[in-house]
């Protein structure tokens, strides 16, 4: 049914199984890890996964998992394919629920999920956030925004050369060393002179 990925194969599979149902969990994240990696993204059908995860409906943190991942995957490749608003409502829903893992008790990993959305995203206009997280929270957030950040063209990236020698050198804080290493294969991919 993903490999379809049509809207009546959607609806099919929307009949079969239920999101809020945990005995269907396995099945649901075969159906989006499937959908995340075709090639036909509908538009429909991310409207209607990305009105599943604002439902607030939803328990099982696999499938939130698996949810927000697909439906940046796929908005993705629908914003190469044509241009469309879609892409700023998700980076908007991502980034307001990166917000709000304040509240949670697994606030890191609520974060890095949301900031792994970015990364699938690749939302040009998500480049100064990210680069801010990298610059200003703890290990983990500043790493993975680093390797979001790593996934952008060189083009995107060479507006953003100070930041990353922020980075590499410490000069703002103490950065680990991952991120580090990433800010100087980010630096090294912007052609440096010799100097």
């Amino acid at each position: 049914l993903a490999a379809v990925q049509t809207d009546d194969s959607h609806e099919a599979f929307k009949q079969f199984l239920n999101y809020t149902n945990d005995e269907h969990a396995d099945n649901i994240e075969r159906y989006l890890q499937s959908l995340s990696v075709g090639v036909r993204p509908r538009e429909s059908v991310v409207r209607d996964l990305l009105e599943v995860l604002q439902s607030g409906e939803l328990e099982n943190e696999k499938i939130i998992n698996s949810l927000v991942q697909t439906i940046s995957s796929m908005t993705h490749k629908l914003a190469k394919l044509n241009k469309n608003e879609l892409t700023k409502t998700v980076e908007d829903f991502l980034t307001e629920s990166f917000k709000k893992c304040t509240d949670r008790t697994d606030e890191n990993d609520c974060k890095v999920m949301y900031i792994r959305g970015l990364l699938n995203l690749q939302s040009p206009s998500s480049l100064s956030a990210l680069v801010d997280l990298a610059l200003y929270q703890p290990y983990q957030i500043s790493v993975m925004a680093m390797k979001a950040l790593s996934r952008f063209s060189a083009t995107h990236l060479q507006g953003l050369k100070k930041d990353f020698k922020k980075i590499f050198y410490q000069s703002s804080k103490r950065v680990d060393s991952s991120a580090r290493t990433i800010a100087l294969d980010i630096l090294l991919d912007l052609n440096p002179s010799e100097s």
